[in-house]
């Protein structure tokens, strides 16, 4: 009997250890940016990514996805612009309205920035950094885009949810061990 709890807490405790991790845990940072090709904080903060992306202690972390929002035809046509500016306009609906109506715009995460000043290099490096190594990723910009959240409702994380349940059947299975354990007696 003994032997059998033994192995049980074994399996609990690996389900619990098993069920904490991320599958996303391996996953690259996206940074969406909002931009237009007249913008000269947008081409600072585009040449200043790209540096990031040949660096190697970063390289591997982040990946970038451009959302040009400007129609003017001096810098040539901007074929996806309908689709990227409704998906600026979603974004700012979704945080209400209380973005300011600026470029560049920035996601890392769940975390937003205006403009490109020379503070925001160190900023960019803590944000992918803190996104690449948590466990539980966040990337506001696609849940909006692919309508898993919305401004009135929030979807509960399938990583949490997933969680959740190990954690209960584990804690289930060990009070249906308990209680043999205590009737054996």
């Amino acid at each position: 009997m003994k032997k059998l709890l033994n192995i049980l807490i074994i399996i609990a405790v690996s389900l619990c250890i098993v069920g904490g991790v991320s599958a996303k845990e391996n996953d690259k940072v996206k940074i969406h940016v909002f931009y237009a090709e007249w913008c000269g904080n947008c081409q600072n903060l585009h040449k200043y990514l790209n540096e990031l992306s040949e660096d190697k202690d970063y390289n591997k972390m982040f990946e970038i996805v451009y959302y040009r929002v400007d129609n003017d035809t001096r810098y040539g046509v901007n074929k996806n612009f309908d689709e990227n500016k409704e998906i600026y306009l979603k974004v700012r609906n979704y945080f209400g309205n209380k973005i300011d109506d600026g470029i560049p715009l920035y996601f890392i995460g769940d975390t937003y920035k205006i403009g490109f000043p020379d503070s925001a290099k160190e900023d960019i490096k803590k944000l992918i950094k803190e996104n690449y190594f948590s466990k539980d990723k966040k990337d506001i910009v696609q849940d909006i885009i692919d309508s898993n959240i919305d401004a009135k409702s929030v979807e509960l994380n399938k990583t949490k949810v997933i969680g959740i349940i190990v954690i209960a059947v584990t804690v289930i299975v060990a009070g249906v061990i308990l209680v043999i354990y205590l009737k054996n007696r």
